[in-house]
């Protein structure tokens, strides 16, 4: 079975400073694999994760040289990403969602609906408001 990660969810894979966070996205995650789930994402999700990564090395709160560490464990993560091309059916129904959802979280979104999978995050305001719409697990 397919499951979508968003960057949030990625992020506390790999994110020390929030170590009971990063547990329950490990223990998620690794019991989803050993179960046979596959990991999803868009493939807007590395320039996510990247801008995320820049943001707290510019605030000051990470050193570029644990940035770059973080950046491989992340890369080594085995996440299919997807293409998301002009007409493609995830960009049309993530076009359609803007009104409710930043260009980003729709594209996780509709990738999840076209796959038909669950969808993996630690932004509860966004699994709040797709809850209607698909199965969405939150890691806190």
């Amino acid at each position: 079975m397919a499951v979508v990660v968003d960057a949030s969810l990625v992020y506390a894979l790999i994110d020390k400073t929030m170590a009971t966070r990063r547990d329950a996205a490990e223990a998620i995650v690794t019991a989803g694999l050993a179960a046979g789930e596959t990991l999803h994402a868009p493939e807007l999700l590395p320039y996510e994760l990247a801008s995320a990564l820049t943001r707290a090395v510019t605030l000051g709160g990470l050193d570029i040289g644990a940035a770059v560490g973080l950046w491989d464990a992340a890369m080594a993560l085995p996440l299919q990403l997807h293409v998301l091309r002009a007409g493609s059916p995830v960009l049309d129904v993530a076009a359609r969602m803007l009104r409710r959802h930043s260009a980003y979280d729709a594209a996780y979104v509709a990738l999840a609906l076209q796959l038909g999978a669950e969808l993996w995050t630690c932004d509860r305001p966004l699994a709040r408001n797709i809850s209607d719409a698909l199965s969405v697990r939150v890691v806190e």
